[in-house]
């Protein structure tokens, strides 16, 4: 049995501030930024078998001191879907996408 950890993710414009909750089997962690460090969300891209192109993605906050943190566990398919979502919400951060 596999147990993956879920993420939860509270962007507060008004007090400027990202909560990054993991959730999983051993309990939960929450971290607290300031949204200022965020430098935008983006879409990581794995190409897992060179030979027959099987690529996957998911999104991920990248800091502006270049930390990463994934929105999601697990890598899937739909690159088109994942930068839509991105899209909106650097446009709602008012971020560069």
């Amino acid at each position: 049995m596999i147990f993956s950890s879920r993420y939860e993710l509270i962007f507060d414009k008004k007090n400027n501030t990202l909560q990054y909750i993991t959730k999983n089997i051993t309990g939960n962690k929450h971290l607290n930024f300031v949204l200022s460090d965020v430098s935008k969300i983006s879409v990581e891209i794995n190409i897992s078998n060179r030979r027959d192109d099987n690529r996957t993605f998911r999104l991920f906050i990248l800091m502006k001191d270049g930390q990463k943190y994934p929105v999601t566990s697990y890598l899937t398919s739909g690159a088109y879907l994942k930068r839509r979502i991105a899209k909106k919400i650097n446009t709602f951060l008012n971020l560069n996408s």
